[in-house]
């Protein structure tokens, strides 16, 4: 390691991956040679990285290209002169992401919140794009350009990234951080003059410090959200882990005929009324304990078969929640694969109703999801799979006729 280089760094995840460094570039791209001498050479044991992505500011652009992309750039010789593989840090201008507005014009600077929002776009999909590979790992820096950039890219990596991506800060001693050629410590030290005096890179200090963040991206994947913006999956992100830590009361009353989330009525039809009290009831009396905290099970959800078996307590509950006369399936013949068919026919039409009652009320979202009658997986599952609740079962009160039945 070369004298006066300091790297601190915390070790996560383990080796295998395919290593892609991303840095944030101004009007100093050195921040990204600083960054890369800091994995491939300074670090133990180093990191080089396959691809170098950079994003930057359209007044940035022509320093970050001229001075660091081609067989004379800084890159370039960076490689050469720490003897690197030749097919590593590879960067050409495709590369190199420009930040733009709504209407894709390059942003200059961010000096307002709707350049900030563009901006945090234009970060959010390059994260995101890099991220989809499930073979790399991404190497961010957030050191260079406005702090709004750096901010921003936090979040983005955050909200997208995997266990093994990593992010970093850099800093650069004095005073070779104002010193314009000074571009990482070269192999063979150099002097250069900076404020009337000569200092040699001997001295320079490259600190690179990891920076420990939460990898969200497995979540966001699981959910569905990769297509939402930044400040939409933030929030959406955020309900999720809301409602996970202190979800509303359920509580589902046959007297009254209505499905009461918090202080939020859901008014249901006695069909859908009696078929949701059957969920409610199965979820309510699981002990496992990681449904406790949110988790779906297989005692919990309950299959369609599993339903037919209980038309005697459905109709009953059907009645008693105001229903006239006994629904047809009632009657249906447990043998007969028409009447099944037809059964769960109408067990999809009814969850179908259920769950768009429960979007009316509370509106689209993890929170009200959790609510809803869905597969164990969240991802649809076929017809004849298993369904339930997500709340946990400590939530749940259900209530029929005189006697009560509720979460203990």
């Amino acid at each position: 390691m070369p004298k006066g280089v300091v790297t601190v760094s915390r070790s996560r995840g383990g080796r295998g991956f395919r290593p892609v460094a991303l840095c944030l570039a101004g009007l100093s791209p050195a921040v990204v040679t600083e960054t890369l001498f800091g994995l491939a050479v300074a670090r133990r044991p180093p990191v080089i990285p396959d691809e170098v992505h950079i994003l930057t500011t359209g007044a940035a652009y022509p320093s970050v290209a001229g001075r660091l992309l081609g067989p004379e750039g800084a890159l370039a010789r960076l490689r050469r002169d720490y003897r690197l593989p030749a097919d590593r840090l590879r960067c050409d201008p495709s590369r190199v992401h420009l930040l733009r507005d709504g209407r894709g014009r390059p942003i200059d600077d961010i000096r307002s919140a709707l350049g900030s929002r563009a901006a945090g776009e234009c970060i959010r999909s390059v994260v995101r794009q890099l991220a989809h590979d499930p073979a790399t790992e991404l190497h961010c820096s957030l050191a260079g350009g406005r702090k709004t950039m750096s901010a921003l890219l936090a979040t983005a990596l955050q909200l997208h990234g995997r266990p093994q991506d990593r992010l970093y800060h850099v800093l650069v001693s004095e005073p070779f951080e104002r010193v314009a050629d000074f571009l990482y410590p070269p192999r063979r030290p150099v002097r250069c003059r900076v404020d009337g005096r000569w200092v040699s890179t001997r001295q320079a200090q490259v600190v690179l410090v990891e920076i420990p963040f939460v990898a969200l991206g497995t979540v966001t994947r699981r959910l569905g959200y990769e297509e939402l913006d930044l400040e939409a999956l933030a929030a959406e992100l955020e309900a999720e882990a809301t409602g996970r830590l202190s979800p509303d009361p359920l509580v589902v009353d046959l007297e009254a005929r209505q499905v009461l989330i918090g202080d939020r009525p859901v008014r249901l039809p006695p069909r859908e009324l009696a078929l949701y009290v059957l969920y409610a009831e199965a979820r309510r009396a699981c002990r496992r304990a990681s449904c406790g905290e949110g988790d779906r099970c297989e005692r919990c959800h309950l299959g369609d078969d599993e339903i037919h078996d209980r038309r005697e307590r459905l109709c009953g509950l059907y009645t008693h929640a105001g229903g006239r006369g006994r629904p047809g399936w009632a009657e249906a013949s447990a043998e007969s694969a028409d009447a099944l068919d037809a059964f769960r026919a109408w067990l999809l039409q009814t969850r179908s109703r259920i769950n768009d009652a429960i979007r009316r009320a509370l509106g689209p979202g993890p929170r009200g999801a959790r609510y809803a009658v869905a597969p164990m997986d969240r991802t649809g599952g076929d017809r004849r799979g298993r369904r339930g609740l997500g709340v946990p079962p400590g939530a749940i009160t259900v209530r029929v006729g005189r006697a009560r039945a509720a979460a203990g």
